[in-house]
């Protein structure tokens, strides 16, 4: 086992050093994204990774925006305690022409306990405990020490958690996570704004029977927020895959582009590209580059849900 595990991280290290990931991950990259209860669905040990780059023309056209992102999660079920557990590191870099860059990192636990309706739907409840770093570094000659510029550098650091509720049975899958706490010391550049927010996510595989080689998938998360000084609530699609699956072949749209790939019972593999066309960012996204990753170590046992 520790065979299989030490050749696996190596590959996802190594895909990680050729494309790192930018503001976005594509959806279905890392299961616990949006919610935590999506941790452990899958029965077996299991890895992902997404990462990814994007280049932005900035604020003015005379300015230049690289955003740099990569992460890696791992989520199980324990049979003994009905639970899935999951942990997920990231970071993130992001450097605006000549003026101040910020690099980002982060560890999250969640813990989703499973419940069987007659063998055919899951419901699962979770808690998600998260770390993160920030840091914002000026350039010295862009500094002026008479100004406000050098208060704006810095770190900040946070501690938050976040709850979900997911239904799912093999072919659907509905889910809700909130925000439950946020705290974050530091640097007030980089101190979000407090307020209220939540993902509904849900997806369906349409498909004649288990043994159809053709399939398609889509997928949607509807983000729900409120900033803490303004009244109204906000409602916006967050991000959107439309996937179809021919034998291993796979290939559709996505909000980080147009991506292809390969899968089987226990891999995946998904590139997704953007040439400002697809990518939410808008009209200044030049190019915007992912690679996911995704592997399964058993499939024995299943229990409802295909891991999404």
């Amino acid at each position: 086992m520790f065979k299989h595990v030490t050749t696996i991280l190596t590959l996802v290290v190594g895909m990680q050093a050729l494309c790192c990931m930018g503001q976005e991950n594509p959806l279905g990259a890392l299961p616990m994204e949006y919610n935590p209860a999506f941790a452990g669905q899958m029965s077996s040990f299991r890895i992902s990774s997404a990462s990814g780059y994007t280049f932005d023309r900035g604020f003015t056209t005379h300015s230049q925006e690289h955003f740099v992102r990569s992460s890696l999660s791992y989520d199980q079920f324990i049979p003994a305690l009905r639970t899935g557990i999951g942990l997920t590191a990231g970071s993130g870099w992001n450097q605006s022409g000549y003026s101040f860059n910020i690099r980002s990192q982060g560890l999250s636990l969640s813990i989703a306990p499973k419940f069987s309706i007659e063998g055919k739907y899951t419901v699962s409840p979770a808690l998600e405990i998260g770390y993160g770093q920030t840091n914002s570094m000026w350039p010295r000659y862009r500094i002026d020490r008479d100004s406000s510029f050098d208060k704006l550098v810095g770190k900040a650091y946070g501690i938050s958690s976040k709850a979900g509720l997911l239904f799912n049975s093999n072919k659907l899958y509905l889910g809700y996570a909130v925000s439950l706490f946020r705290h974050t010391t530091g640097s007030r550049l980089l101190i979000p704004a407090r307020g209220f927010n939540s993902y509904l996510q849900a997806g369906y595989t349409f498909q004649r029977s288990a043994q159809s080689a053709f399939s398609f998938t889509p997928q949607l998360v509807i983000q729900i927020s409120r900033l803490s000084h303004q009244p109204k609530v906000h409602v916006g699609v967050e991000a959107y895959n439309f996937t179809f699956r021919y034998k291993h072949v796979i290939w559709g749209i996505n909000n980080a582009g147009i991506h292809v790939g390969w899968q089987t019972e226990k891999l995946r593999l998904m590139l997704s590209n953007d040439a400002g066309v697809f990518n939410r960012n808008g009209a200044d996204t030049m190019y915007s580059g992912n690679l996911s990753f995704r592997y399964v170590f058993s499939r024995k046992n299943q229990i409802p849900g295909r891991g999404w």
